[in-house]
């Protein structure tokens, strides 16, 4: 059973909830979608079935955070790609 938790004001980052009965798991996944790209999860936590409303607010909190956090590293790297447009390795003529 799954749950898609759609965040405010940002219509690319979302909270997808899945719960595992037979491993007594709630897994609450961070996604983020890159521009005209699938959902991609940037972050992945699982915690045991048994939880109040504010433990289950916090630990999606947790996943957002983290997602987040990955976010900034991801778009730093991918604006790297950017700006390279031609790498080229030159064999050493020594070895």
């Amino acid at each position: 059973m799954e749950w898609i938790i759609k965040l405010t004001e940002i219509s690319n980052q979302r909270i997808k909830i899945t719960f595992l009965p037979t491993e007594e798991l709630v897994r609450i996944e961070g996604e983020y979608k890159p521009h005209n790209q699938n959902w991609v999860v940037f972050s992945r936590l699982s915690y045991n079935m048994v939880m109040t409303l504010k433990e289950l607010t916090k630990h999606m909190e947790d996943v957002v955070n983290k997602m987040r956090t990955r976010i900034k590293e991801y778009e730093n790297f991918n604006n790297g790609f950017k700006v390279l447009k031609e790498v080229a390795f030159v064999e050493d003529d020594d070895n």
